[in-house]
């Protein structure tokens, strides 16, 4: 993927640019008492570049559908300045876990975003483990023309565990669909994994989970997922787990969001919390948070 621009709102879209000798030109919001906002770039030379626009939410306060009009805003300034093509970087994949019709009515959220997506002339989208990793139907299938870039974030996890000695050490994810997700990080670690089984009820969102079936006792227990917004599914896996009385229980999730959720994983006491900066965090932390930006510069060459 040939890039010559980032366009973006904060440091981490800055620092990617920096790393891959890219020019960087950010953007400025002004929001109108109604809530109407207005978007400014600061430079506007991009006859005939390659631009990557890069967007992270807020991890405290999720702005998700604030990303999605500077989006469609910002693409389409950028067909009037005659940039050559359009490219999308979104750590967090918004709106992913709505995939599907589940129940009559409900809108098929994640179909309409791609085809808005599709129909601002968007070349490629790098995200960071979608809600659909791992899954069918795959995040590609929503697009026919617009190449996406599903990528694990394993490998950067893999790395930061073994620096924690772990002892017999086993990964359980949070409901057999993150199966793919915690067979990788197992298979990296040389440990065991299990996805528990898991229910959710869609008309009230409770979720039934049911125990882990291995031995856990004594054991180092990694509880890996893709995401944890309202937190249950993290509470619910940790107390399971923590019946079997592990040596210690570690967190991780591709993506930690809303203040809520973040105050209720704490309140588990793990012997640690690791996240990434998908998100932007304004607030100070209780949690590991590790960096995707050399892992999201490998596919990206200039």
């Amino acid at each position: 993927m040939k890039i010559d621009t980032i366009i973006g709102e904060d440091e981490f879209s800055k620092q990617i640019a920096k790393q891959v000798n890219a020019q960087f030109i950010k953007f400025k919001v002004f929001t109108f008492p109604d809530s109407e906002i207005k978007l400014t770039l600061k430079k506007t030379e991009l006859k005939n570049k390659n631009v990557l626009l890069v967007l992270r939410p807020n991890r405290f306060k999720p702005n998700l559908n604030d990303i999605i009009i500077k989006i469609y805003f910002v693409t389409n300034l950028l067909r009037d300045y005659n940039a050559n093509e359009i490219n999308l970087l979104l750590p967090y994949m918004l709106y992913s876990r709505q995939d599907k019709q589940f129940l009559p009515g409900e809108t098929k959220s994640f179909s309409y975003i791609a085809n808005l997506y599709e129909s601002l002339g968007i070349s490629n989208i790098l995200t960071v483990n979608s809600h659909l990793y791992g899954k069918t139907p795959t995040l590609q299938s929503f697009f026919k023309k617009i190449k996406i870039y599903d990528i694990s974030p394993t490998i950067i996890f893999s790395k930061y565990f073994k620096t924690k000695n772990l002892k017999n050490p086993i990964v359980i994810g949070p409901g057999k669909g993150a199966n793919k997700l915690i067979q990788e990080l197992a298979d990296s670690l040389n440990a065991d994994f299990e996805g528990l089984e898991k229910e959710r009820n869609r008309r009230n969102q409770k979720i039934i989970m049911k125990p882990p079936k291995t031995n856990l006792k004594n054991r180092d227990v990694i509880i890996y997922d893709d995401i944890a917004a309202g937190g249950g599914t993290i509470i619910k896996s940790f107390k399971l787990v923590k019946e079997h009385k592990p040596k210690r229980i570690f967190i991780a999730l591709s993506h930690l969001l809303t203040k809520s959720g973040i105050e209720k994983i704490y309140k588990l006491k793990a012997n640690e919390i690791i996240t990434t900066n998908s998100f932007n965090s304004e607030e100070s932390v209780k949690f590991t948070e590790l960096n995707l930006i050399p892992l999201i510069c490998n596919y990206l060459s200039f």
